[in-house]
């Protein structure tokens, strides 16, 4: 909880209309005695609760202690030490994950698996919630979710992801290699990503792309897996999924190289960019697809760009299990959010959220064109 007595910080926006990491939050908050505060990237570049420290704090003697928030929404993670350790030894028994709303606490199961599989997402996005999984799917449903891509990071997350596709009829999957980890797949075979794409499930190639912000991977290694993505997505006539940030210059060059050699089907996933790099993308023939970043109150240069997309280019998505649209801000983000993502588009369009929703579902199938397939083999 914040500190006794003292209220959030107000001279820190925590609503920023990038992705996460644009803005650092840091609370005042009370620990235990004989907790260490660690700091994590993003939940989805981790590898669980019990993973290696990023950047290990002092062991605190319990009382008030400032805490750097790493890249919202991550978490920041209080764990034990043993006696004598140097090292701290996560124990995952609080989590305080940094968002719009004060600093939470809940207990975590010390008995999670290490390896937190990927979920599920709306429209395209990710969900970690895996041990309520049929929960998140069924509020989705509920709230008029009608499809799911579930979007893969790194080849271990592949089996899983296509396990829950081939469950579930109304979820899908991609395959692919998502730059932060590139270094970690550099040896990948070109044969190996074409040879996962023949799963009737799954209908795209991702999530791949760009990313200097964190500069996670090197970045030559990140832009031969973007073309060696490309290349599959040429080969297969499945779409990419791409993600860019602070990397517009090369995506779009590469992009541009890549699309002379041979036309593909492409996303630019969880559009923040340019308007400029918008409409190269456009001129290109991708689709942009938009999550709840653009409910935020500081994204008026992303709700001026989603104002003028073409309709017939455009998707809505989650992201999950980041980026809760307004009003779930601070929650973690999951499929069933998507309505209200797709209810502010359709405001800021000047239409009706039923006719954005029918133009989407359109775009989806239009664009993951596999999906058509298996519904007439279905039918």
């Amino acid at each position: 909880h914040p500190v006794a007595g003292e209220p959030p910080r107000e001279d820190v926006d925590q609503s920023g209309a990038g992705p996460p990491g644009d803005v650092e939050a840091r609370h005042r908050v009370a620990v235990p005695a004989g907790v260490v505060a660690a700091a994590f990237g993003p939940a989805h570049h981790r590898e669980g609760l019990q993973a290696t420290v990023a950047q290990p704090g002092a062991l605190l003697t319990g009382g008030e202690v400032d805490v750097g928030m790493c890249p919202l929404p991550g978490p920041v993670v209080f764990g034990t030490v043993e006696a004598g350790g140097a090292e701290p030894v996560l124990q995952s028994q609080f989590v305080a994950v940094a968002d719009a709303e004060p600093t939470l606490f809940g207990a975590v199961d010390e008995e999670q698996p290490a390896e937190r599989p990927v979920g599920l997402a709306a429209q395209i996005g990710r969900i970690f919630l895996v041990d309520d999984q049929d929960a998140v799917l069924s509020r989705a449903r509920e709230a008029g979710v009608q499809g799911f891509l579930n979007i893969s990071t790194k080849q271990a997350e592949w089996d899983q992801v296509v396990a829950t596709a081939a469950r579930e009829d109304d979820v899908w999957a991609s395959v692919g290699i998502h730059p932060h980890n590139a270094d970690g797949h550099a040896d990948l075979a070109r044969e190996t990503l074409l040879d996962a794409t023949h799963h009737p499930k799954v209908v795209g190639i991702g999530e791949t792309g760009l990313d200097y912000f964190y500069d996670k991977s090197d970045r030559t290694t990140q832009q031969a897996l973007f073309r060696m993505h490309i290349d599959v997505a040429r080969e297969t006539g499945l779409p990419l999924i791409i993600h860019t940030r602070d990397a517009e210059e090369d995506t779009a060059a590469i992009l541009e190289d890549e699309m002379g050699k041979g036309t593909y089907p492409a996303l630019i996933h969880c559009f923040t960019a340019s308007a400029a790099f918008g409409q190269r993308v456009l001129d290109l023939g991708l689709t942009i697809s938009i999550s709840g970043i653009v409910t935020f109150k500081n994204a008026k240069d992303l709700q001026e760009v989603v104002k003028v997309i073409p309709a017939d280019r455009l998707l809505v998505e989650t992201d999950s299990p980041f980026l809760a649209p307004v009003p779930h801000r601070g929650k973690t983000c999951e499929p069933a959010y998507v309505a209200n993502t797709a209810q502010f588009v359709a405001d800021l369009r000047g239409t009706s959220v039923e006719e954005l929703g029918e133009q989407t579902t359109r775009n989806f199938h239009a664009l993951f064109s596999k999906t058509r397939q298996q519904d007439k083999a279905t039918a």
